[in-house]
């Protein structure tokens, strides 16, 4: 079954000009046009995404895969220009154009992205529990009893000890508070995860059981 679509998307941040996809990418050697100084971030990206299909993108730094991952994942942001078309099978319409209230719901409940960069995915004043407990809450879960044993299960199964459950994520390591991240991410077992750079900062042995989790 089909789940996800992309189909001609593109983000710049300037006003841009004719010669800008013309003049920029892996043959120019550069994401800025030397005509109008636009930035394009990403630009005809194309692909599809079946259920239980996993798809990788691959891309030097500054290629475009994290502005690309936050437009699917519906990460607001409102420096920049987008086009084109993102389509979900929960959704009729493009999610590129919808309202707040259903970004909310759909990024609580279908939609999650694990950030490349661990600020982006964390309140670091919150403790550990609290951040997998907030996209909980902001799905409709009520009963403090059935968020406390969801958040339990989601550290034994990211391998997190329980008993710092309740300490401020910033007192956890790196690869602690990454972690945490992939534990928000699955809170409410969305239909797709988008993962930028998921494993970053995590022991090796650590890491392969990170995607056989994701695997399951």
């Amino acid at each position: 079954m089909r789940l996800l679509e992309v189909s001609d998307v593109k983000k710049q941040y300037g006003s841009g000009c004719s010669a800008c996809i013309e003049r920029t990418g892996d043959d120019a050697g550069t994401n800025q046009c030397p005509v109008c100084d636009t930035v394009i971030a990403c630009a005809n990206v194309n692909l599809t995404v079946d259920a239980g299909e996993v798809l990788g993108i691959v891309g030097e730094s500054g290629s475009g895969k994290s502005s690309l991952a936050e437009l699917i994942a519906l990460e607001k942001d409102d420096e920049g220009e987008v086009a084109g078309d993102v389509s979900y099978t929960e959704y009729e319409g493009n999610l590129l154009a919808i309202d707040y209230q259903t970004r909310h719901e759909l990024k609580n409940t279908h939609l999650s992205l694990v950030h490349q960069h661990i600020r982006d995915g964390l309140e670091l004043e919150f403790s550990g529990g609290g951040n997998v407990a907030e996209k909980l809450l902001s799905a409709g879960w009520r009963r403090y009893d059935d968020v406390r044993e969801r958040v339990r299960s989601l550290f034994d199964a990211t391998e997190i000890p329980v008993d710092r459950m309740d300490d401020p994520t910033h007192t956890y390591s790196g690869g602690m508070q990454r972690r945490v991240q992939i534990a928000r991410a699955l809170a409410n077992n969305p239909d797709i995860i988008i993962l930028d750079e998921p494993t970053a900062g995590l022991d090796v042995s650590v890491q392969a059981r990170v995607l056989d989790m994701f695997r399951r």
